[in-house]
């Protein structure tokens, strides 16, 4: 398979912040080479798990319509703790800050976790992008990659109006 121009991610805006503040400006991204799985090429499968669209999508719907049982948003609140908890053993942050973050994540309103679109060309990250082990996969012949470190200056990010 040859590689693809974009890779796509979608993220919510808390993470991003939360990457620019604390973080350095550098994130972490599960990326699909297609936006929206359902318009994939046969050959090429993209779970709804995993397609950019249908997160940002289901994300999107569930911050607008004030979801407070969110189980997609849970996930999101977990995702960040335990990136901060990765940070805090890596020693990019200390526990000043990863007790911000935590408290942060906390208390935000549910708007600060409405969904961006990282849009990140293949060629700028090729030496931190990983494809994703199978058994993480949201379905095993998907097509998933993991950049990290992904700086700032090697992605745009999008809020769009859908």
């Amino acid at each position: 398979m040859r590689d693809p121009l974009l890779l796509y991610s979608t993220n919510t805006w808390l993470a991003y912040a939360i990457a620019e503040r604390y973080y350095g400006g550098v994130h972490f991204a599960w990326c699909s080479p297609v936006y929206d799985g359902a318009k994939a090429d046969a050959h090429v499968n993209i779970p709804p798990s995993s397609s950019p669209a249908d997160i940002y999508r289901l994300l999107l719907d569930e911050v607008q319509r004030g979801e407070q049982h969110s189980s997609v948003l849970a996930g999101k609140l977990e995702g960040l703790l335990r990136g901060a908890e990765a940070r805090l053993k890596e020693g990019v942050i200390g526990d000043a800050e990863f007790d911000q973050i935590r408290r942060t994540v906390e208390t935000s309103p549910l708007n600060d976790f409405r969904p961006v679109l990282y849009l990140i060309p293949y060629d700028r990250v090729r030496g931190t992008v990983v494809e994703a082990p199978v058994e993480e996969r949201a379905h095993p012949s998907s097509v998933e990659y993991k950049v990290n470190p992904l700086p700032r200056d090697c992605f745009d990010m999008l809020e769009l109006k859908v």
